[in-house]
């Protein structure tokens, strides 16, 4: 028992593994955040360049 308890305790297989996953999940939750506080400000933005084109289509 004791032999299976220091083997898991120096195992770090899978340790980098679970780094990186978190690491990733962290970045998704501040892209998310970032989407969801400058989202409408987006949608404004890409609106006006749609109404830009169009406006420029007509002119052909």
């Amino acid at each position: 028992m004791t032999g299976m308890a220091r083997r898991l305790r120096s195992d770090e297989d899978g340790q980098d593994a679970i780094e990186y996953s978190l690491v990733v999940g962290l970045i998704a939750l501040v892209c998310l955040g970032a989407l969801t506080l400058f989202g409408n400000a987006f949608n404004g933005l890409w609106q006006s360049v749609a109404t830009k084109v169009d406006e420029a289509t007509a002119l052909i």
